[in-house]
């Protein structure tokens, strides 16, 4: 079972996440911001980490940059969510993005290919993504997670 790391300073939006993907069928844990996502990672090690760009004290950009530093961590690959309009020139780097709000199905979507190919070493390597389709097909597909407005998706 591939453990997932998710992180966001909205309660709302991390314990949504988490829920999401247990029912996936992935292992997660969670952090608040980007201090607690650094502990989780040195002591977890998990093999993806979902979190938002913009948070209080370490954002998404700095963790991103410490990770992409230590010897370890740099192979853990990074889903970056943001509503930010410049989302997808605010880190460099192999990183995924996914724009808020998002459409679960592209959700599990990215997680899939991005563990695949960790699992596949000798696959290429994912490009970085930036997730402009989400947008556009968010009102013909999926269930979509709005980080102001919330779109839960009906379970019963």
């Amino acid at each position: 079972m591939s453990q997932i790391l998710v992180v966001d300073d909205e309660p709302a939006i991390r314990e949504f996440v988490q829920s999401f993907l247990e029912d996936e069928g992935y292992s997660v844990s969670t952090g608040r911001d980007g201090a607690e996502a650094l502990r989780r990672i040195e002591a977890q090690r998990p093999d993806l980490v979902l979190m938002d760009m913009m948070m209080p004290g370490l954002d998404g950009r700095e963790v991103v940059r410490r990770l992409h530093e230590h010897p370890v961590h740099s192979a853990i690959p990074v889903i970056l969510m943001s509503a930010a309009s410049q989302w997808d020139r605010a880190v460099d780097g192999p990183i995924q993005f996914l724009r808020k709000p998002f459409d679960l199905d592209r959700l599990q979507e990215m997680i899939r290919a991005t563990l695949r190919q960790r699992s596949d070493p000798g696959r290429a390597r994912v490009a970085p993504v930036t997730d402009r389709r989400a947008a556009q097909d968010q009102s013909t597909s999926g269930t979509s997670f709005m980080s102001d407005q919330f779109a839960f998706p009906d379970l019963g």
